[in-house]
């Protein structure tokens, strides 16, 4: 056996002796005082020595794994494009969920349809039944179609006030951006 081996089967078996100390209080371990002649002595205290070996081999390898459990689930990729950055308005199949959505000066608007469902959405709003084509001064210009459970990114807002868009599919979709 090589050297360095034998002196990292020294370091292990130093760290067990730690460890199974420190995991089993000294009254857990009981020692039988028996008349036994020598040999039978001998091999009692042989099966004691190979179970504690075992034991001590099995605590390390629960450390172990549940060392590496932690150093896997701690080491996840994520990917930066999925990290919302932006206020988001979700749609339903037919409404915004909510009416109105408060954002700062500067910022982007993320539009969320969580839905299987097509929108449309642009620059405007929903008078009753009848669309409202107008773009507020200082809206960013929007034209954006929805397939069904995709996003897009609209703004950014440089301009505080109340702007307004709508779905052209849905009547009365409709979505009130308030920029402070």
């Amino acid at each position: 056996m090589h050297a360095g081996s034998k002196k990292l089967n020294k370091t292990a078996a130093d760290f067990f002796a730690i460890f199974a100390t420190f995991c089993y209080s000294r009254s857990v371990q009981k020692k039988t005082t028996l008349s036994l002649s020598q040999s039978q002595s001998n091999h009692i205290i042989l099966k004691e020595a190979s179970t504690s070996i075992m034991n001590r081999k099995i605590l390390f390898g629960l450390l172990a794994l549940t060392l590496m459990t932690i150093l896997l689930s701690a080491c996840r990729v994520i990917d930066a494009d999925t990290i919302p950055k932006n206020p988001a308005a979700h749609m339903g199949s037919a409404q915004f969920l909510l009416p109105e959505i408060d954002i700062q000066k500067g910022q982007k608007l993320d539009l969320v349809d969580d839905v299987a469902v097509p929108h449309t959405i642009k620059n405007g709003t929903w008078n009753s039944s009848t669309p409202d084509t107008t773009q507020e001064a200082g809206a960013p210009s929007v034209n954006l179609n929805f397939t069904g459970g995709d996003r897009s990114t609209i703004g950014p807002f440089n301009q505080a006030g109340t702007f307004k868009i709508y779905c052209t599919i849905h009547g009365g979709m409709k979505l009130t951006i308030v920029v402070k």
